[in-house]
């Protein structure tokens, strides 16, 4: 990505590819999308901007077919790259902060809702603590046990929508971050699912098991319990510090 500046003295655009100040005008020339992004210093004087300004027809008569964007709150991913890889010299970092748009904040309800109905989905899954112990085992009616699948697979389709929703919202935001971290939760959504779905065969039914009553490993359902317990634990944590992040790093 080319990168320009805004030189006062031979009131034209150079190009730059090492350093950028804070009192600088550059401009980021997007040549794959064809977008002509123009950053403005923090600490550049309002004179500087208006011969910058005056000054970009030089570089919208080279590059006629790209559009001009003036770039303010919500820098896109690869450009802040840039920007702060030219700023690194001097130990400035820019601070970012995104505009609460109604596709951030559905992104942050989303990703809440689908954390809780995971934490619901695990509590479920504990419910079979309770299960009646006999010998070593634990007894389960099997009308009980294919209840608790159900219960389990609604809910995990409920949040994998959820996810998808957010991997959606994810794209129109366009941060590399939000985008992975939605990967991460459908990808997980739907290894619970075909998990789960195993049904019956999600276990080694014990000696003396019937058509009416299982009796199940307490080791096997300890295995269980914890493999989802990991799983949570790779979807929930990504999803929470993506909310957090956002909220962090983002205004009304």
């Amino acid at each position: 990505m080319k990168t320009f500046i805004f030189d006062e003295n031979l009131e034209n655009w150079v190009e730059e590819e090492t350093s950028l100040l804070l009192h600088d005008l550059a401009i980021f020339l997007d040549e794959k999308n064809k977008i002509v992004y123009l950053w403005q210093g923090p600490k550049s004087k309002k004179k500087k901007k208006e011969i910058g300004f005056k000054s970009l027809s030089l570089i919208q008569e080279k590059y006629q077919n790209f559009k001009l964007k003036i770039l303010k709150d919500n820098i896109p991913p690869e450009i802040h790259t840039q920007l702060m890889n030219l700023l690194k010299k001097f130990g400035k970092k820019e601070k970012i902060i995104l505009k609460r748009t109604i596709y951030l904040k559905l992104y942050l309800i989303f990703g809440l809702i689908g954390t809780i109905l995971s934490f619901i989905y695990y509590l479920n899954l504990l419910s079979s603590l309770s299960w009646v112990q006999t010998n070593g085992s634990l007894q389960i009616n099997a009308q009980i046990y294919d209840r608790w699948i159900l219960t389990s697979q609604i809910l995990i389709i409920i949040f994998l929508l959820i996810f998808i929703g957010n991997q959606a919202l994810s794209f129109i935001i366009n941060r590399i971050i939000s985008i992975i971290i939605a990967v991460i939760g459908v990808i997980m959504s739907i290894g619970f699912l075909l998990y789960i779905s195993q049904g019956i065969f999600l276990f080694l039914f014990q000696s003396g098991s019937t058509t009416i009553i299982y009796l199940i490993s307490k080791s096997d359902l300890g295995i269980f319990l914890l493999i989802n317990f990991i799983g949570i634990i790779i979807l929930v944590f990504p999803t929470i510090y993506s909310i957090f992040w956002i909220f962090k790093h983002s205004k009304a």
